[in-house]
Protein backbone atom coordinates (compact mmCIF):
# COMPACT_ATOMS: atom_id res chain seq x y z
CA UNK A 1 0.00 0.00 0.00
CA UNK A 2 1.24 3.47 -0.93
CA UNK A 3 0.41 6.65 0.95
CA UNK A 4 -0.32 8.51 -2.28
CA UNK A 5 -3.12 6.03 -3.09
CA UNK A 6 -4.79 6.80 0.26
CA UNK A 7 -4.39 10.55 -0.41
CA UNK A 8 -5.88 10.04 -3.86
CA UNK A 9 -8.92 8.20 -2.51
CA UNK A 10 -9.46 10.84 0.18
CA UNK A 11 -9.17 13.65 -2.37
CA UNK A 12 -11.61 11.83 -4.68
CA UNK A 13 -14.12 11.72 -1.77
CA UNK A 14 -14.10 7.93 -1.79
CA UNK A 15 -15.11 7.90 1.91
CA UNK A 16 -17.25 11.04 1.93
CA UNK A 17 -20.96 10.78 2.60
CA UNK A 18 -20.66 7.35 4.19
CA UNK A 19 -21.32 6.18 7.73
CA UNK A 20 -17.89 5.23 9.03
CA UNK A 21 -16.46 4.12 12.36
CA UNK A 22 -13.22 5.30 13.95
CA UNK A 23 -10.91 2.78 15.60
CA UNK A 24 -12.21 3.85 19.05
CA UNK A 25 -15.81 3.09 18.03
CA UNK A 26 -16.91 6.68 17.37
CA UNK A 27 -19.23 7.27 14.43
CA UNK A 28 -17.65 9.30 11.62
CA UNK A 29 -19.26 11.16 8.75
CA UNK A 30 -17.10 13.10 6.23
CA UNK A 31 -18.91 16.22 5.03
CA UNK A 32 -15.95 17.83 3.27
CA UNK A 33 -12.53 16.23 2.70
CA UNK A 34 -10.72 19.58 2.73
CA UNK A 35 -8.14 21.14 0.44
CA UNK A 36 -5.02 19.18 -0.45
CA UNK A 37 -1.81 20.70 0.90
CA UNK A 38 1.14 20.67 -1.52
CA UNK A 39 3.57 22.10 1.04
CA UNK A 40 4.79 20.99 4.47
CA UNK A 41 2.20 20.29 7.13
CA UNK A 42 -0.97 18.18 7.26
CA UNK A 43 -2.12 16.59 4.00
CA UNK A 44 -5.55 18.28 3.87
CA UNK A 45 -6.65 21.62 5.29
CA UNK A 46 -10.10 22.77 6.41
CA UNK A 47 -11.93 19.47 6.37
CA UNK A 48 -15.40 19.21 7.93
CA UNK A 49 -16.38 16.07 9.82
CA UNK A 50 -19.06 14.84 12.19
CA UNK A 51 -17.74 12.59 14.97
CA UNK A 52 -20.64 11.10 16.90
CA UNK A 53 -22.98 14.11 17.01
CA UNK A 54 -20.30 16.81 17.12
CA UNK A 55 -19.24 18.87 14.11
CA UNK A 56 -15.49 19.33 13.62
CA UNK A 57 -13.47 21.60 11.33
CA UNK A 58 -9.72 21.18 10.91
CA UNK A 59 -6.97 19.27 9.18
CA UNK A 60 -6.55 15.64 8.12
CA UNK A 61 -3.28 13.69 8.08
CA UNK A 62 -2.80 10.50 6.07
CA UNK A 63 -0.34 7.64 6.56
CA UNK A 64 0.00 3.97 5.66
CA UNK A 65 0.40 3.07 9.35
CA UNK A 66 -0.49 4.96 12.51
CA UNK A 67 3.12 4.56 13.68
CA UNK A 68 4.23 6.69 10.72
CA UNK A 69 3.05 9.67 12.77
CA UNK A 70 5.92 9.06 15.18
CA UNK A 71 8.34 8.04 12.47
CA UNK A 72 7.77 11.44 10.82
CA UNK A 73 8.04 13.16 14.25
CA UNK A 74 4.67 14.90 13.97
CA UNK A 75 4.25 14.63 17.75
CA UNK A 76 6.84 17.42 18.10
CA UNK A 77 5.51 19.61 15.26
CA UNK A 78 2.98 22.34 16.14
CA UNK A 79 1.72 22.38 12.54
CA UNK A 80 -0.13 19.16 13.40
CA UNK A 81 -1.91 20.53 16.48
CA UNK A 82 -5.14 21.10 14.54
CA UNK A 83 -5.36 17.61 13.01
CA UNK A 84 -8.87 16.32 13.72
CA UNK A 85 -8.59 12.96 11.94
CA UNK A 86 -5.80 10.52 11.15
CA UNK A 87 -6.55 8.32 8.12
CA UNK A 88 -4.45 5.15 7.85
CA UNK A 89 -4.43 1.87 6.00
CA UNK A 90 -3.41 -0.02 9.15
CA UNK A 91 -3.84 1.10 12.75
CA UNK A 92 -0.85 -0.44 14.53
CA UNK A 93 -0.34 1.79 17.60
CA UNK A 94 -2.34 4.02 19.93
CA UNK A 95 -2.10 7.69 18.94
CA UNK A 96 -2.84 10.61 21.25
CA UNK A 97 -2.85 14.33 20.43
CA UNK A 98 -0.64 16.88 22.19
CA UNK A 99 -3.21 17.19 24.98
CA UNK A 100 -3.02 13.46 25.69
CA UNK A 101 -6.42 12.65 24.18
CA UNK A 102 -6.96 9.88 21.67
CA UNK A 103 -6.74 11.25 18.14
CA UNK A 104 -9.68 10.04 16.02
CA UNK A 105 -8.32 7.51 13.54
CA UNK A 106 -9.98 5.94 10.51
CA UNK A 107 -8.52 2.59 9.40
CA UNK A 108 -9.42 1.91 5.76
CA UNK A 109 -7.89 -1.55 5.30
CA UNK A 110 -11.27 -3.29 5.31
CA UNK A 111 -13.02 -0.50 3.40
CA UNK A 112 -11.06 -0.86 0.16
CA UNK A 113 -12.26 -3.25 -2.55
CA UNK A 114 -9.44 -5.76 -3.23
CA UNK A 115 -9.89 -5.11 -6.97
CA UNK A 116 -9.01 -1.41 -6.51
CA UNK A 117 -5.76 -2.21 -4.68
CA UNK A 118 -4.90 -4.86 -7.28
CA UNK A 119 -5.49 -2.39 -10.13
CA UNK A 120 -3.22 0.16 -8.49
CA UNK A 121 -0.49 -2.43 -7.93
CA UNK A 122 -0.70 -3.48 -11.58
CA UNK A 123 -0.39 0.13 -12.75
CA UNK A 124 2.64 0.76 -10.56
CA UNK A 125 4.48 -2.25 -11.99
CA UNK A 126 4.44 -0.74 -15.51
CA UNK A 127 5.22 -3.86 -17.47
CA UNK A 128 3.88 -2.30 -20.70
CA UNK A 129 4.62 0.77 -22.82
CA UNK A 130 2.13 2.67 -20.65
CA UNK A 131 1.02 1.49 -17.18
CA UNK A 132 -2.64 1.02 -18.17
CA UNK A 133 -2.06 -0.69 -21.51
CA UNK A 134 -3.96 -3.86 -20.55
CA UNK A 135 -6.96 -2.01 -19.12
CA UNK A 136 -6.85 1.23 -21.14
CA UNK A 137 -10.20 2.96 -21.51
CA UNK A 138 -10.60 6.10 -23.60
CA UNK A 139 -12.38 8.87 -21.64
CA UNK A 140 -15.30 10.65 -23.22
CA UNK A 141 -14.41 13.47 -25.61
CA UNK A 142 -15.26 16.36 -23.26
CA UNK A 143 -13.23 14.99 -20.34
CA UNK A 144 -10.35 14.08 -22.63
CA UNK A 145 -10.13 17.53 -24.22
CA UNK A 146 -10.22 19.25 -20.83
CA UNK A 147 -7.46 16.96 -19.60
CA UNK A 148 -5.29 17.42 -22.70
CA UNK A 149 -5.64 21.19 -22.39
CA UNK A 150 -4.37 21.01 -18.82
CA UNK A 151 -1.44 18.79 -19.84
CA UNK A 152 -0.58 21.06 -22.79
CA UNK A 153 -0.50 24.13 -20.53
CA UNK A 154 1.79 22.25 -18.14
CA UNK A 155 4.14 21.53 -21.05
CA UNK A 156 4.18 25.16 -22.16
CA UNK A 157 4.69 26.40 -18.61
CA UNK A 158 7.77 24.17 -18.27
CA UNK A 159 9.11 25.66 -21.49
CA UNK A 160 8.32 29.11 -20.06
CA UNK A 161 10.62 28.30 -17.12
CA UNK A 162 13.38 27.47 -19.61
CA UNK A 163 12.75 30.71 -21.52
CA UNK A 164 12.86 32.67 -18.26
CA UNK A 165 16.31 31.22 -17.60
CA UNK A 166 17.50 32.27 -21.07
CA UNK A 167 16.09 35.75 -20.49
CA UNK A 168 17.94 36.02 -17.20
CA UNK A 169 21.21 35.18 -18.94
CA UNK A 170 20.52 37.62 -21.80
CA UNK A 171 19.40 40.49 -19.54
CA UNK A 172 15.79 40.21 -20.73
CA UNK A 173 16.61 40.39 -24.43
CA UNK A 174 13.62 38.60 -25.97
CA UNK A 175 15.06 38.66 -29.50
CA UNK A 176 18.29 36.99 -28.31
CA UNK A 177 16.25 34.44 -26.40
CA UNK A 178 14.11 33.64 -29.45
CA UNK A 179 17.26 33.40 -31.59
CA UNK A 180 18.69 30.77 -29.22
CA UNK A 181 15.50 28.71 -29.11
CA UNK A 182 15.12 28.84 -32.89
CA UNK A 183 18.75 27.78 -33.33
CA UNK A 184 18.18 24.74 -31.14
CA UNK A 185 15.38 23.45 -33.36
CA UNK A 186 17.26 24.10 -36.58
CA UNK A 187 19.52 21.34 -35.32
CA UNK A 188 16.57 18.99 -34.79
CA UNK A 189 17.03 16.38 -32.08
CA UNK A 190 20.42 15.05 -33.18
CA UNK A 191 22.24 18.41 -33.27
CA UNK A 192 20.02 20.49 -30.99
CA UNK A 193 22.64 20.87 -28.27
CA UNK A 194 25.36 21.83 -30.74
CA UNK A 195 23.13 24.51 -32.28
CA UNK A 196 22.30 25.83 -28.84
CA UNK A 197 26.01 26.11 -28.05
CA UNK A 198 26.50 27.92 -31.36
CA UNK A 199 23.87 30.52 -30.45
CA UNK A 200 25.54 31.04 -27.08
CA UNK A 201 28.97 31.62 -28.69
CA UNK A 202 27.60 33.79 -31.49
CA UNK A 203 25.36 36.57 -30.07
CA UNK A 204 22.52 37.87 -32.21
CA UNK A 205 23.96 41.37 -31.85
CA UNK A 206 27.00 40.29 -33.87
CA UNK A 207 24.77 38.83 -36.59
CA UNK A 208 22.72 42.06 -36.66
CA UNK A 209 25.81 44.11 -37.46
CA UNK A 210 26.20 42.12 -40.69
CA UNK A 211 22.54 41.51 -41.54
CA UNK A 212 22.95 42.79 -45.12
CA UNK A 213 25.87 40.53 -46.06
CA UNK A 214 25.12 36.81 -46.48
CA UNK A 215 28.77 35.84 -46.90
CA UNK A 216 29.70 37.43 -43.59
CA UNK A 217 26.82 35.71 -41.82
CA UNK A 218 27.87 32.38 -43.36
CA UNK A 219 31.42 33.03 -42.20
CA UNK A 220 30.21 33.78 -38.67
CA UNK A 221 27.95 30.71 -38.49
CA UNK A 222 30.32 28.20 -40.11
CA UNK A 223 33.36 29.64 -38.37
CA UNK A 224 31.82 29.65 -34.90
CA UNK A 225 30.61 26.10 -35.56
CA UNK A 226 34.23 25.08 -36.15
CA UNK A 227 33.95 24.18 -39.84
CA UNK A 228 36.41 26.82 -41.12
CA UNK A 229 39.42 25.42 -39.31
CA UNK A 230 42.03 23.84 -41.55
CA UNK A 231 43.22 24.47 -45.11
CA UNK A 232 40.87 24.78 -48.09
CA UNK A 233 41.62 24.92 -51.80
CA UNK A 234 38.07 26.04 -52.59
CA UNK A 235 38.07 29.81 -53.27
CA UNK A 236 34.74 30.67 -51.64
CA UNK A 237 35.39 28.68 -48.48
CA UNK A 238 38.85 30.24 -48.26
CA UNK A 239 37.19 33.67 -48.43
CA UNK A 240 34.80 32.68 -45.64
CA UNK A 241 37.70 31.45 -43.54
CA UNK A 242 39.59 34.73 -43.98
CA UNK A 243 36.45 36.74 -43.19
CA UNK A 244 35.80 34.73 -40.06
CA UNK A 245 39.38 35.17 -38.88
CA UNK A 246 38.86 38.94 -38.97
CA UNK A 247 35.41 38.85 -37.34
CA UNK A 248 36.49 36.36 -34.68
CA UNK A 249 39.23 38.73 -33.55
CA UNK A 250 36.99 41.79 -33.79
CA UNK A 251 34.19 40.35 -31.65
CA UNK A 252 36.31 38.04 -29.51
CA UNK A 253 34.37 34.95 -30.62
CA UNK A 254 35.04 31.40 -29.51
CA UNK A 255 34.80 28.60 -32.06
CA UNK A 256 33.28 25.24 -31.21
CA UNK A 257 35.08 21.98 -31.84
CA UNK A 258 33.49 20.61 -34.99
CA UNK A 259 33.60 17.11 -33.53
CA UNK A 260 30.45 17.96 -31.54
CA UNK A 261 28.42 17.93 -34.77
CA UNK A 262 26.81 14.60 -35.58
CA UNK A 263 26.64 13.26 -39.13
CA UNK A 264 25.98 9.59 -38.33
CA UNK A 265 22.52 8.24 -39.26
CA UNK A 266 21.71 11.57 -40.88
CA UNK A 267 20.60 12.02 -44.48
CA UNK A 268 22.78 14.40 -46.54
CA UNK A 269 19.92 16.93 -46.67
CA UNK A 270 20.05 17.06 -42.85
CA UNK A 271 23.85 17.21 -42.47
CA UNK A 272 24.75 19.83 -39.85
CA UNK A 273 26.66 21.81 -42.48
CA UNK A 274 23.48 22.05 -44.57
CA UNK A 275 21.47 23.06 -41.51
CA UNK A 276 24.07 25.68 -40.61
CA UNK A 277 23.91 27.19 -44.09
CA UNK A 278 20.12 27.19 -43.88
CA UNK A 279 20.37 28.89 -40.51
CA UNK A 280 22.72 31.53 -41.94
CA UNK A 281 20.30 32.19 -44.79
CA UNK A 282 17.39 32.35 -42.34
CA UNK A 283 19.25 34.97 -40.27
CA UNK A 284 20.11 36.92 -43.43
CA UNK A 285 16.47 37.04 -44.56
CA UNK A 286 15.03 37.91 -41.14
CA UNK A 287 15.93 40.56 -38.60
CA UNK A 288 13.90 41.52 -35.53
CA UNK A 289 11.90 38.38 -36.28
CA UNK A 290 10.19 38.05 -32.90
CA UNK A 291 8.74 41.55 -33.22
CA UNK A 292 7.35 40.68 -36.65
CA UNK A 293 5.84 37.44 -35.37
CA UNK A 294 4.23 39.28 -32.44
CA UNK A 295 2.48 41.62 -34.88
CA UNK A 296 1.23 38.81 -37.11
CA UNK A 297 -2.47 38.06 -36.79
CA UNK A 298 -2.56 34.69 -38.55
CA UNK A 299 -0.24 31.72 -38.67
CA UNK A 300 -0.09 32.01 -42.46
CA UNK A 301 1.39 35.51 -42.02
CA UNK A 302 4.60 34.11 -40.55
CA UNK A 303 5.16 31.21 -42.94
CA UNK A 304 7.15 33.35 -45.48
CA UNK A 305 9.77 33.99 -42.77
CA UNK A 306 10.76 30.32 -42.92
CA UNK A 307 10.66 29.83 -46.66
CA UNK A 308 14.29 30.02 -47.83
CA UNK A 309 14.24 30.55 -51.57
CA UNK A 310 17.84 30.88 -52.60
CA UNK A 311 20.09 28.81 -54.87
CA UNK A 312 23.60 28.82 -53.53
CA UNK A 313 26.79 27.41 -55.02
CA UNK A 314 29.02 26.16 -52.27
CA UNK A 315 31.48 23.30 -52.12
CA UNK A 316 30.01 21.16 -49.33
CA UNK A 317 32.45 18.37 -50.16
CA UNK A 318 35.38 20.72 -49.60
CA UNK A 319 33.77 21.92 -46.38
CA UNK A 320 33.66 18.28 -45.29
CA UNK A 321 37.25 17.81 -46.55
CA UNK A 322 36.02 15.15 -48.96
CA UNK A 323 36.61 16.61 -52.41
CA UNK A 324 36.39 19.61 -54.63
CA UNK A 325 33.10 19.23 -56.48
CA UNK A 326 30.97 22.36 -56.36
CA UNK A 327 27.23 21.87 -56.70
CA UNK A 328 24.31 24.24 -56.84
CA UNK A 329 21.53 23.34 -54.46
CA UNK A 330 18.45 24.84 -52.89
CA UNK A 331 18.62 25.50 -49.20
CA UNK A 332 14.88 25.51 -48.61
CA UNK A 333 13.52 24.23 -45.30
CA UNK A 334 11.14 21.30 -45.60
CA UNK A 335 7.56 21.63 -44.41
CA UNK A 336 8.12 19.26 -41.48
CA UNK A 337 11.17 21.26 -40.34
CA UNK A 338 9.23 24.53 -40.49
CA UNK A 339 6.39 23.02 -38.48
CA UNK A 340 8.87 21.66 -35.93
CA UNK A 341 10.37 25.13 -35.45
CA UNK A 342 6.91 26.67 -35.10
CA UNK A 343 5.80 24.02 -32.57
CA UNK A 344 8.98 24.05 -30.48
CA UNK A 345 10.26 27.63 -30.81
CA UNK A 346 7.60 30.05 -32.04
CA UNK A 347 4.64 28.77 -29.99
CA UNK A 348 6.51 28.44 -26.64
CA UNK A 349 8.07 31.89 -27.13
CA UNK A 350 4.69 33.51 -27.79
CA UNK A 351 3.11 31.69 -24.86
CA UNK A 352 5.95 32.69 -22.52
CA UNK A 353 5.98 36.29 -23.74
CA UNK A 354 2.27 36.60 -23.03
CA UNK A 355 2.72 35.16 -19.53
CA UNK A 356 5.78 37.22 -18.65
CA UNK A 357 4.46 40.48 -20.05
CA UNK A 358 0.91 39.88 -18.79
CA UNK A 359 -0.50 39.90 -22.33
CA UNK A 360 -2.98 36.99 -22.33
CA UNK A 361 -3.98 37.71 -25.91
CA UNK A 362 -0.46 36.73 -27.04
CA UNK A 363 -0.58 33.46 -25.10
CA UNK A 364 -4.05 32.75 -26.48
CA UNK A 365 -2.77 33.40 -30.00
CA UNK A 366 -0.03 30.82 -29.50
CA UNK A 367 -2.61 28.17 -28.54
CA UNK A 368 -4.81 29.10 -31.49
CA UNK A 369 -1.87 28.80 -33.91
CA UNK A 370 -0.90 25.44 -32.43
CA UNK A 371 -4.30 24.07 -33.44
CA UNK A 372 -3.57 25.10 -37.03
CA UNK A 373 -0.34 23.09 -37.30
CA UNK A 374 -0.40 19.45 -38.38
CA UNK A 375 -0.08 16.81 -35.67
CA UNK A 376 3.43 15.45 -35.20
CA UNK A 377 4.16 11.94 -36.39
CA UNK A 378 6.54 10.15 -34.07
CA UNK A 379 6.78 7.02 -31.95
CA UNK A 380 4.68 8.55 -29.15
CA UNK A 381 1.80 9.79 -31.32
CA UNK A 382 1.79 6.47 -33.18
CA UNK A 383 1.62 4.64 -29.86
CA UNK A 384 -1.44 6.68 -28.84
CA UNK A 385 -3.03 5.99 -32.22
CA UNK A 386 -2.88 2.27 -31.41
CA UNK A 387 -5.08 3.05 -28.37
CA UNK A 388 -7.56 5.06 -30.42
CA UNK A 389 -6.23 8.50 -29.43
CA UNK A 390 -5.51 10.14 -32.78
CA UNK A 391 -4.13 13.68 -32.61
CA UNK A 392 -5.95 16.03 -34.97
CA UNK A 393 -3.36 18.81 -34.75
CA UNK A 394 -0.16 19.85 -32.98
CA UNK A 395 -2.19 21.13 -30.01
CA UNK A 396 -3.26 17.55 -29.31
CA UNK A 397 0.01 15.85 -30.30
CA UNK A 398 2.01 18.09 -27.95
CA UNK A 399 -0.40 17.26 -25.13
CA UNK A 400 -0.16 13.53 -25.84
CA UNK A 401 3.65 13.72 -25.87
CA UNK A 402 3.56 15.43 -22.47
CA UNK A 403 1.06 12.84 -21.22
CA UNK A 404 3.45 10.01 -22.11
CA UNK A 405 6.64 11.70 -20.87
CA UNK A 406 5.38 13.29 -17.66
CA UNK A 407 2.55 11.02 -16.57
CA UNK A 408 2.85 7.52 -18.04
CA UNK A 409 6.65 7.27 -17.81
CA UNK A 410 6.64 8.67 -14.27
CA UNK A 411 3.75 6.48 -13.08
CA UNK A 412 1.55 9.46 -12.20
CA UNK A 413 -1.57 7.37 -12.74
CA UNK A 414 -3.28 8.86 -9.68
CA UNK A 415 -3.09 12.32 -11.27
CA UNK A 416 -4.15 11.20 -14.74
CA UNK A 417 -7.76 11.24 -15.94
CA UNK A 418 -7.34 7.80 -17.51
CA UNK A 419 -5.79 6.31 -14.37
CA UNK A 420 -8.51 7.83 -12.18
CA UNK A 421 -11.30 6.36 -14.27
CA UNK A 422 -9.65 2.93 -14.30
CA UNK A 423 -9.23 2.91 -10.50
CA UNK A 424 -12.64 4.32 -9.65
CA UNK A 425 -14.53 2.59 -12.49
CA UNK A 426 -16.22 5.83 -13.48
Amino acid sequence: MKEDLIQFLWEQKFFAGKELTCTNGQRLYVSHTGTKNTDVGPDFFNARLKINDLEWAGNVEIHVKTSDWFRHKHQHDKRYENVILHVVYEDDVVLKDMDGKLLPTLEIKKLLPPSLVAKHNDLMQKQSIIPCQQVFAKPNEIKLNLWLERVLIERLEKKTDYINELLRKSENNFEQCFYQITARYFGQKINAQAFEMLSQNLPLLVIAKHKNNLSQIEALVLGTAGFLDGQFEDDYISILKKEYGYLKHKFNLQSLDKSIWKFARTRPANFPTVRLLQFALFLYQNSQLLSKIMKAEKLTDIMPFFQLKFNHKINLEALHNKGQKTSEREFNLGESTIESIIINAVIPMLFAYGKIQNLPEISDKSLDWLQQVSAEQNSITKMWESFGLIAKNAWQSQALIEQKNNYCDKLKCLKCIIGKEILLDK
